[in-house]
């Protein structure tokens, strides 16, 4: 018998976070009649498996658990952009000890997430990437240079496609019908993260099909 691949699950997170980049892969995973689509889409689901057990734990505040030990791939596990059943099955790192923990801020921002049909993983990169900027604010000079730098970055990337899928990402944000999300990505600098604008953007695409 052929012995069941192992993986931890903070690499299981990593190369989950790469996929939505990987554009020949998504290709893959959007297209049933390709021939590894079959064998793409189970290793996603084994990774998400891995990477997001179904029981919850601790959230912003007291982060997930770290396993020394490897554990084996479960094949089961929910579609790679599928949003958890609850705001409280998301799960994020522990807030860093120099930052304040916002109780308050991580309900509403579960909320917003839910609503939008977030995955965890991209939800995960949201808290990860907002905690790294919330100890140095951005200034007005340097959020407008953040802004031109992922304009030219993504327009080189996405060429005439830049408007369509910039609307495209904008779109998952508008889904909470909330203006105080845009708000907050502007003032952290969330809004210029090209990472980030990629992500929302692949994920949009993967409910339309293109």
């Amino acid at each position: 018998m052929q012995e069941i691949p192992e993986i931890t699950p903070d690499a299981a997170r990593a190369e989950i976070d790469a996929m939505p980049l990987d554009g020949a892969l998504l290709s893959i995973l959007q297209d049933p009649a390709h021939p590894g689509h079959k064998a793409a889409t189970e290793h996603r689901r084994s990774l998400y498996a891995v990477a997001y057990p179904a029981e919850p734990t601790a959230g912003m505040s007291g982060g997930v658990e770290t396993a020394e030990n490897p554990v084996r791939i479960d094949p089961a596990g929910r579609s790679f952009f599928e949003a958890p059943s609850s705001p409280k099955e998301y799960r994020f790192d522990a807030t860093p000890p120099e930052l304040r923990h916002d109780a308050a801020l991580e309900q509403k921002v579960r909320g917003w997430f839910h609503k939008a049909g977030v995955p965890p993983w991209l939800a995960r990169n949201f808290v990860n990437e907002w905690n790294r900027r919330a100890g140095s604010p951005t200034g007005s000079d340097r959020s407008e240079q953040d802004a031109a730098t992922a304009e030219a970055a993504l327009r080189r990337r996405w060429g005439a496609d830049y408007d369509a899928k910039i609307d495209k990402a904008n779109g998952v944000l508008r889904a909470i019908g909330n203006e105080e999300i845009f708000d907050l990505l502007n003032r952290s600098g969330l809004a210029n993260d090209e990472y980030l604008i990629r992500q929302l953007a692949a994920l949009a695409e993967s409910r339309d099909g293109t």
